[in-house]
């Protein structure tokens, strides 16, 4: 189940500089976005189909996203 969600999401540009959009048909309920050391960065409940992504430095992060009662992980480059 979490699989097809992660299928029906698209996370682009991938990889991010300044915006990443998510494109999906789902209703989002939360966006949270994790450091690969498992530090949660930052955690968004509104504007969930674009996320500012200036404060984050480069490198590549978890990005978790929550509809309903599944979660889809992703990752995601910052440039």
């Amino acid at each position: 189940e979490n699989e097809q969600l992660a299928k029906s999401i698209v996370l682009y540009p991938n990889p991010v500089k300044d915006i990443l959009f998510i494109n999906t048909k789902l209703e989002l309920i939360k966006v949270e976005i994790y450091s690969l050391l498992g530090n949660k960065i930052k955690e968004l409940t509104t504007g969930l189909n674009s996320i500012e992504t200036n404060s984050l430095s480069r490198g590549i992060y978890i990005v978790k996203i929550y509809s309903e009662n599944k979660l889809a992980t992703l990752k995601i480059i910052k440039n």
